[in-house]
């Protein structure tokens, strides 16, 4: 899921490799990653279908993807200390954000602060391997400004390649 994720925050497409047997039947472990992402999805697609790349793929271990009006922030690990700050949106105005709301469950309580926009998120998560916010709009958050700062993002398409590979540690 983190690199669906990463893929389509890159504007990318993911193309999963399922090798049936020669009965066509499909590998138990094939089948549970393929469910696992299914459900995952039903709850957390519209952070994936029909998005586009944003104006940075991410923050740490935060992915972004658009949509019109919507930002979407995928958390690919739940905080520690109950909020988190979206730096990159330190430039914009109260007037910009409609609400802010974690999929699958209930709109948060934010706020525009020096650092970014604070959210407060849930005391535990809704769901598992990645937790997606939905930042709602006035306007296409294409038109938006957009706060350019150093960016740390761990490249986890390379990371999961390397892995899968055999190559060295990522």
């Amino acid at each position: 899921i983190h690199l669906l994720v990463e893929v389509v925050s890159k504007n990318g497409n993911l193309l999963m490799n399922v090798g049936p047997r020669p009965d066509g039947t499909i590998p138990e472990v094939q089948q549970e990653s393929l469910m696992a992402i299914g459900d995952w999805l039903k709850v957390n697609g519209d952070a994936i279908y029909d998005t586009r790349v944003w104006k940075t793929v991410g923050e740490g271990r935060m992915r972004f993807t658009a949509k019109n009006d919507t930002l979407y922030a995928t958390l690919l690990e739940w905080p520690k200390d109950g909020s988190i700050v979206i730096r990159s949106l330190n430039s914009w105005k109260p007037k910009n954000i409609k609400s802010v709301r974690l999929l699958g469950d209930q709109r948060l309580a934010h706020e525009l602060i020096e650092e970014g926009l604070k959210i407060d998120l849930p005391n535990e998560p809704i769901g598992k391997h990645a937790y997606v916010l939905e930042i709602s709009c006035n306007q296409n958050v294409q038109n938006l400004p957009f706060s350019k700062h150093e960016i740390i993002t761990e490249d986890l398409h390379l990371k999961h390649k390397t892995r899968i590979m055999g190559l060295k540690k990522a």
